[in-house]
């Protein structure tokens, strides 16, 4: 089980932490891309957005990726190097279904989101194309100052699906904070 906890009000540069659930740090999740005026506006979900991943000791591993569109903004989880790791595609309108590749392995899964609204019970699944749960996800207490629920709880069936369950977790907050 891993602990996300979401640092950062909507209009601030996004912050993360995922911890386990002893305490111990595993990944901060921070935003890198600059911050313009544009960012303070409703258009802030359709500009591209980079997130720098760094474990718990500060060095940077992963950087997260979105690029920039109205409707499908398909999201990349790259190494130091640039190498695609996972892509996360949209395969609905309202991101309640996402498309998630494994690019080293090509392994390829369905994430569902329960809710497709910021307010409710947040709850989504990773799972095989055979309905295999690999990793669930739930979101709690929501917090106005943030803009969305603070708190994640990802549950996993194996420690391989670590980076996409906190892909989603990421990509579902930013989601709540219209970022």
């Amino acid at each position: 089980m891993i602990l996300g906890e979401c640092l950062a009000p909507a209009l601030k540069p996004a912050r993360y932490v995922f911890r386990d659930p002893v305490g111990k740090v595993l990944y901060h999740v921070e935003q890198s891309s600059g911050f313009t005026p544009l960012s303070y506006t409703k258009l802030r979900g359709v500009m591209s957005l980079e997130l720098e991943w760094s474990d718990g000791v500060g060095r940077t591993n992963l950087r997260f990726v979105r690029s920039p569109g109205w409707w499908k903004n398909r999201w990349e989880l790259r190494g130091v190097v640039g190498r695609e790791l996972w892509s996360f595609v949209p395969s609905s309108l309202w991101g309640t279904s996402w498309t998630l590749t494994n690019a080293q392995t090509g392994a390829v899964v369905m994430a569902r989101v329960a809710n497709p609204l910021i307010v409710g019970p947040q709850k989504a699944e990773i799972a095989t194309l055979h309905n295999q749960t690999l990793a669930r996800l739930r979101w709690s207490d929501y917090s106005f100052r943030l803009g969305c629920h603070s708190q994640a709880r990802i549950e996993l069936a194996e420690d391989s699906w670590e980076l996409a369950a906190l892909g989603l977790a990421v990509i579902r907050w930013a989601a709540m904070q219209q970022r």
